[in-house]
């Protein structure tokens, strides 16, 4: 796996955008213009280190990539004359208010979604045909082997797996929506005003501001999809399908370096391999399955056991271990610290790299849902936080 490399994704070097060295205030920066930037992604509790030169890239990124505001205007704190303002300007603006209310949708609902129950009739966001987009509808029928035939708002109706389909949220006056136009009988942006009581809602519709009183059929809360990542193989996976889009592991011509490189499989030769197309120049190659990585939805934290045995991909290193990515839905990806990496080891970067799939497993999860991961198969006297059992699991199949 050393010699597996990532896309370098460094923007051109220029001078440094942040002045200030002190961890505590070019966090306080990033926060202002990224609210979900946590402590906990550049501090380490166990060995009480900061990452500062990750904090400082962040940051630096953060800047650069927020057209006119400048540092100043990052530190420089609110007044009740500016928050006034602000909350002006959200009342003006209900879709960008609805828009929030949509983000804590998702966040109160994600962590129940996958339980809750899949009845015909149920309003729907799934994944159609196995494509990159999310698109809503009711369940029709249930297949009996983990799929559903979806009748889609807009097309024909299809099957999609399970893990592919997240129940709307119920109908809540206030919030943005999308409704049937009863003109040409199109869906558009609207902003529930009134439950009726009567299985019918009043809308009013973002592009005019009309207000019309529909059936319950015809409107739909709003959720955002979750997002998917390319999950590392696992043998509980299931294999690829045909036209499915996956990462393969590719060798770069000249080297003794491979890379994963997107494409989509068109067809499984029956003995562990798939025949992959790539992306960037149309060739195919056959793949062992062991080399590819499937696409899943993300998922809940929430869901985690400590002892709980995962695959996860190295994101990030830092002084005091690595972040690793296991594919929930958290900003802050879970850290194996170097204390738990093996023994004997000092810098992370001997043992693991970027963009490296590694066994791991659930170490302790905090009150606040930061995850703690160990190497699979760690063992120390001082792992108090460990469960005596473990529990195997591939969140990506």
């Amino acid at each position: 796996s050393q010699g597996i490399v990532e896309e370098d994704s460094k923007q051109q070097e220029s001078p440094p955008l942040a002045e200030s060295r002190d961890p505590e205030s070019m966090l306080a920066q990033l926060q202002k213009i990224d609210p979900q930037a946590s402590k906990d992604d550049y501090f380490d509790q166990e060995s009480m280190s900061w990452d500062i030169e990750g904090l400082q890239e962040d940051l630096n990124l953060g800047l650069s990539s927020s057209p006119g505001l400048s540092e100043d205007a990052v530190q420089q704190e609110s007044t009740p004359e500016t928050s006034q303002t602000v909350e002006d300007t959200q009342q003006q603006l209900p879709l960008e208010s609805s828009r929030s209310m949509l983000e804590k949708n998702t966040t109160q609902h994600e962590s129940s979604v996958l339980a809750a129950p899949m009845e015909v009739g149920t309003y729907v966001l799934a994944k159609k045909d196995d494509g990159p987009s999310w698109h809503t509808g009711v369940v029709a029928k249930d297949n009996g082997d983990k799929t559903f035939e979806i009748k889609w708002d807009e097309g024909e109706p299809s099957s999609v797996y399970r893990k592919f389909i997240w129940v709307l949220p119920p109908l809540t006056p206030g919030e943005q929506v999308r409704a049937i136009w009863e003109g040409d009988g199109q869906w558009w942006d609207a902003v529930l005003q009134k439950d009726n009581g009567d299985g019918s809602y009043m809308v009013r519709y973002d592009v005019d501001q009309s207000e019309a009183t529909l059936a319950a059929n015809k409107v739909r809360s709003l959720l955002e999809p979750p997002a998917d990542w390319f999950a590392p193989y696992s043998e509980s996976n299931m294999p690829p399908k045909v036209h499915n889009r996956v990462q393969a592991l590719k060798k770069i011509p000249g080297t003794e370096q491979e890379k994963y490189e997107p494409g989509v499989v068109n067809q499984d030769n029956g003995d562990g391999t798939f025949t992959v197309r790539w992306d960037h120049d149309r060739n195919e190659e056959n793949i062992s399955r062991k080399n590819i990585r499937t696409l899943a939805p993300r998922y809940s934290a929430t869901e985690l056991q400590v002892g709980q045995r995962l695959s996860g991909i190295v994101s990030r290193l830092a002084v005091f271990g690595a972040f690793v990515d296991i594919g929930t839905t958290s900003k802050s990806h879970a850290m194996l610290h170097v204390d738990r990496m093996g023994d004997d080891v000092d810098d992370p970067a001997d043992v693991v790299s970027v963009g490296q799939a590694l066994n791991v497993q659930v170490h302790s999860i905090a009150a606040d849902g930061h995850v703690a991961l160990s190497v699979d198969g760690w063992n120390s006297g001082n792992s108090g936080s460990s469960s005596s059992s473990s529990t195997s699991s591939s969140r990506s199949s």
